[in-house]
């Protein structure tokens, strides 16, 4: 949502106005996204085992991990079983 915002000069000349597209939404993402992450983290609702949407891990960070788990199950000579699930 765009709002006239008043830059300079006379205030009848509409050329004086520049348009303001921030909302109060645009403007909190950032404090609110924080703040949850935070709670998050606190309160260890997500476990130090999910790569998705966590800050620096990724799919990559993930298959690592798992490779590593993998090998080191097999080093053991235990029995190895995957199944992997696509939610797109």
């Amino acid at each position: 949502m765009s709002h006239p915002v008043f830059k300079k000069g006379k205030k009848e000349d509409s050329r004086n106005y520049g348009l303001v597209s921030l909302t109060l939404m645009e403007v909190m993402e950032q404090p609110i996204l924080e703040s949850i992450s935070r709670y998050i983290k606190n309160k260890t609702i997500i476990r130090s085992s999910q790569h998705g949407f966590t800050k620096w891990k990724s799919c990559l960070t993930n298959s690592i991990n798992l490779y590593d788990e993998v090998a080191g199950l097999i080093d053991e000579r235990r029995a190895v079983d995957t199944v992997y699930q696509d939610f797109s």
